[in-house]
């Protein structure tokens, strides 16, 4: 290998196994920027999965309260139906 500093140059001997390992070298230099790429694709998909599962939440709550407002619905139908049971006050509505 030629280095030079300036006007000096120097010849350095490289190692036998140099011409070996710089194929290797480039190897994992290529597998990772492709692990990178992956990781950064994992990720990408990671926050979409916890935006959907954000979503799911949110629907759920809204359908607890849908659930919710027709069971009362229900039992003040029922209520005005039958009539006030024995023992019970009467709610009045604001």
């Amino acid at each position: 290998m030629l280095e030079s500093e300036g006007d000096d140059a120097r010849v350095q001997k490289m190692s036998k196994g140099y011409h070996k390992e710089r194929p290797l070298w480039s190897i994992v230099q290529v597998e990772q920027s492709g692990i990178q790429e992956e990781m950064e694709r994992i990720w990408e998909s990671c926050k979409r999965m916890e935006d959907i599962l954000q979503d799911l939440v949110d629907q759920n709550k809204v359908f607890l309260v849908v659930m919710e407002l027709f069971t009362q619905g229900e039992h003040f139908l029922r209520t005005q139906e039958m009539g006030k049971l024995e023992g019970q006050k009467r709610w009045r509505v604001c």
